[in-house]
Order: C-alpha cells, then sequence, then structure tokens
C-alpha cells in the first residue's frame, strides 16, 4: 500500500538499516532510538511487530533468544535505496535502477513478509516448494535480491514497498528465481493492464460483497436484539409476578423415595376455585420431611397450578433458562463488534 504523504527523504541501507535503525539492535535500543527521533509506533498487534507512522515502516523481531531487530519493510514513497525512490517504480526499472544483472541473486517468495516472523518466530526457507503462476508473482509476490538482504515486494507488478532483513533470513529457495519470461511479463503493457484488471475486479467483488454481508448482518442484529428484549422482558415479568404472588398453606402427602431422608416432597394445596393440586418440592426448600406437616406456598394468580415455596421462587423465577442471556448477550456484542469495528477498537 502506497502513502501520499510530504516526508523528508529516507535512505534505506542494505545489510544496515534506515535513520538509527540497524538491523540486529536490542529492542531496547531501537525503542530509544524511536523515541529520540520522534517517530510514533504501535506495538499491541504483536509485540514482535511494529507499525510506524511517517515513514510507513514495519519492523519486525526475533526472539533469538534476547529480542532484536531483523527486518524492516517500508512502503513510503520517501524511501530511497542508493538514491534511487524504488517504491512506486516497475519491477525491471528498479532492477535497473540497483543494477542488478543475475537472475541467480534472486529468488520468490509469497505472503505478505510482515508476518515472516509473527510472534518473534524465525523465518525457515523451505526447498519443498512448487512452482508458482507468473502473474500470480507479478501481482504480489516478493523478489529477493539475496546479495542485497533486499525484498521488492510487488503489487500489480509495480514496487509496493521495499524490505530488508538479515541475511540468513533471506530464502534460498522460495519459488524459483527471476527469468527473462517474468522480466519480460513486467514490463509488457499488457500483462500490467490485466494486472491492474484483477485489482478492480477483486475490489468489485469485495464491494458487492460488502453490502448483502453487512445488510444480513445488520437484519442479524436486529433479531438477536428482538430475542434478546423478549428474554429480559419476560424474566422481569415473571420476576415481578412471584414477587407478587398469593401464599397458601399446604401438606406434605408423600415422599421421594420413603424414608427420612427424602429427595422431594409432594404437597397438596388448594387453588382458588378449591379444587386440590400438588407440587413436587425439592427437599432443601423445605424444612418439612414427615407427612401431614404443613408448608407455606406461593402461586401466581394467572397460574394456580404452579406452586412452590418462596425461597425457591427466588431461584427458579422464570420460565425461561439462563441460557437464553448466557447465548444471547454475546452474540449481540459480537455483531455488534463485526458492524462497528471502529467503535469498539476505541475500548
Amino acid at each position: 500500500m502506497n502513502h501520499q504523504t510530504r516526508e523528508p527523504i529516507i535512505e534505506v541501507k542494505p545489510h544496515v538499516g534506515l535513520v538509527n535503525l540497524k538491523l540486529g539492535a536490542s529492542e531496547s535500543s531501537v525503542r530509544q532510538s524511536l523515541v529520540d527521533d520522534g517517530l510514533v509506533f504501535d506495538e499491541s498487534h504483536d509485540p514482535y511487530r511494529w507499525e510506524l507512522e511517517r515513514p510507513w515502516c514495519t519492523l519486525s523481531f526475533v526472539r533469538d533468544p534476547a529480542k532484536r531487530l531483523v527486518q524492516i519493510s517500508c512502503s513510503s514513497k520517501s524511501a530511497q535505496v542508493y538514491g534511487h525512490p524504488i517504491v512506486g517504480m516497475k519491477l525491471d526499472e528498479a532492477l535497473t535502477a540497483l543494477g542488478i544483472r543475475r537472475f541467480d541473486d534472486t529468488v520468490w517468495s509469497v505472503g505478505e513478509v510482515e508476518i515472516d516472523f509473527e510472534s518473534g518466530d524465525p523465518y525457515v526457507d523451505s526447498d519443498q516448494r512448487g512452482k508458482f503462476p507468473t502473474i500470480d508473482l507479478l501481482y504480489s509476490g516478493t523478489l529477493w535480491i539475496k546479495s542485497l538482504g533486499l525484498g521488492l515486494s510487488l503489487h500489480a507488478a509495480e514496487i509496493d514497498s521495499i524490505v530488508i532483513r538479515e541475511s540468513r533470513y533471506v530464502p534460498d529457495f522460495g519459488y524459483g528465481q527471476l527469468d527473462e519470461q517474468t522480466l519480460d511479463a513486467a514490463s509488457d503493457p499488457i500483462t500490467r493492464k490485466s494486472l491492474l484488471e484483477s485489482d478492480r475486479r477483486a475490489l468489485d467483488r469485495a464491494t458487492s460483497f460488502k453490502l448483502p454481508y453487512r445488510a444480513i448482518l445488520g437484519l442479524s442484529a436486529v433479531v438477536t436484539a428482538m430475542v434478546l428484549g423478549w428474554v429480559i422482558y419476560t424474566m422481569v415479568q415473571d420476576y415481578l409476578s412471584w414477587m407478587n404472588a398469593t401464599a397458601v398453606i399446604g401438606t406434605v402427602v408423600d415422599a421421594k423415595p420413603e424414608g427420612p431422608f427424602p429427595d422431594e416432597l409432594i404437597v397438596e394445596y388448594h387453588m382458588p376455585d378449591e379444587k386440590r393440586a400438588l407440587a413436587t418440592i425439592p427437599w432443601q426448600y423445605l424444612t418439612a420431611r414427615e407427612i401431614g406437616q404443613e408448608v407455606e406456598l406461593v402461586y401466581r394468580q394467572e397460574n394456580p397450578a404452579v406452586a412452590m415455596t418462596k425461597l425457591q421462587s427466588r431461584d427458579h423465577f422464570s420460565s425461561l433458562s439462563w441460557n437464553w442471556l448466557i447465548y444471547t448477550i454475546p452474540l449481540f456484542s459480537l455483531e455488534l463488534a463485526l458492524l462497528f469495528p471502529r467503535f469498539f477498537r476505541r475500548w
């Protein structure tokens, strides 16, 4: 990603670093250099990958075992290598400016070089990699100049960022070296046009997907909010109705199992229409243990067929399970976070 900013010229020196940032420097040394130069950086996402603002750079560290700087990636157009503003050049122009004439001094890699040292784990190259399509390498690959420890990250055959890293971590095998055919394709106007059209198609697909995605996510959040509102309303109403429940005296008529230590007691009581009803009460909610003992129960006017002790009503006041809240609240929070990521990022 290129950034149009007015910045002082920054000289990126292969095998060395840039400004006062030196490859191989300790974390404390790098931090002090950034502070001394008044540079703002963010290490919140990964303590081993620091993002700088102006110049737009990413600093990568390894443990090794002490934490030290091993890679600098810079996408600022103010960055120069040997006096040449490489970012924004076409691949063939950049190689000419750097004086690179040997194909065997190059090697391709794919993927974002900024995450090659994620979590401080050293980058490890492998010789078990197959060929990668030329068009894909030119679209988003990185061409490494092994003798310089320098990587040229491409976007549509144009240099998007320059990368310097310690020589030991430069790929040896990668996806093969640059060849004449790939270099010709990089300078071919038809290939360049095809890469830019692919870029636009990808953007169109992302845009066309984004609106339905947000619409579906928004609808899902509305439905979840309605369900959550219904759950809360129901629980509050149940709680209030049990707080105003009608008291009635019942009599223990049976025990399960029989004996001096029953698990449940069956209590008979009279409903408002004088009909008899039975309530099954767990032993922990009663002091009564014998047949014929009286027990105070409560029931709600709208459903007198369901009765329990006052203590039991406080624990089981609602007909809805607590799982409704356990699942719907995190789900609603997740939907809001996806809908409004910038707002939640502040917190």
